[in-house]
């Protein structure tokens, strides 16, 4: 069975322990399986919710990013990929990548129900504690190599990874080691940083010896 089919089933089981809130349940994980695994690295974007104050949602970013999105969440990831998996070529040239790169990542968050443009703390701690396996079993069943956290500022990732871990700093930046995966604790995409200022510090944290050794 495929990695996308094996989230399927995990995201049923979710979707029934939420209860009434499973109506407004939004899939999500590998974009383009087989584009996926033939990348070094393999990146995974985690985020908090998508972004959808819809009663009953019912949709998934393995249907929506192929068709390569104008959202501003979508288009900062796509620089961001491009960067990393072409070796940080200048940021004028990745400021409109050739390509799709959302077909070659994964995508996931960590509460399954839309937040509008925002979303309270609590909501998402909550949803950290109460789903805690089901986000750990969705990461390993991604299985990255690098995940790129757009949680910055929500102090989560012991609650995520079910364990204390020690932040270490890279250019003001948390990283640590999840499983055989190392993690940013970086910026949401959709914060009004300038976007090439985010994409020279990600360049740094990448090609740091730290970030390398962890």
């Amino acid at each position: 069975m495929s990695k996308n089919a094996d989230l399927d089933v995990l995201f049923k089981e979710w979707q029934e322990a939420m209860g009434v809130e499973g109506k407004r349940f939004v899939r999500d994980g590998i974009i383009h399986e087989s584009t996926f695994e033939t990348q070094s690295p393999k990146i995974l974007f985690l985020g908090k919710d998508p972004h959808d104050k819809s009663v009953e949602a019912d949709w998934d970013f393995r249907e929506e990013w192929p068709k390569d999105p104008k959202w501003k969440h979508a288009r900062q990831i796509k620089r961001w990929a491009y960067g990393i998996l072409n070796g940080f070529p200048d940021w004028e040239v990745a400021a409109n990548p050739p390509e799709n790169t959302l077909l070659k990542v994964a995508c996931m968050n960590v509460k399954k129900t839309g937040g509008g443009s925002s979303s309270t703390y609590e909501d998402v701690v909550h949803h950290a504690n109460t789903f805690g396996d089901h986000i750990r079993r969705q990461v390993e069943i991604i299985s990255p190599d690098i995940i790129i956290g757009g949680l910055r500022g929500y102090d989560l990732w012991s609650t995520l990874y079910g364990k204390p871990v020690a932040l270490q700093m890279v250019e003001g930046v948390g990283v640590f080691r999840w499983n055989d995966a190392k993690v940013l604790d970086f910026y949401h995409p959709s914060n009004q940083l300038p976007h090439s200022m985010q994409y020279a510090l990600l360049s740094r944290i990448i090609g740091s010896k730290k970030f390398n050794s962890i």
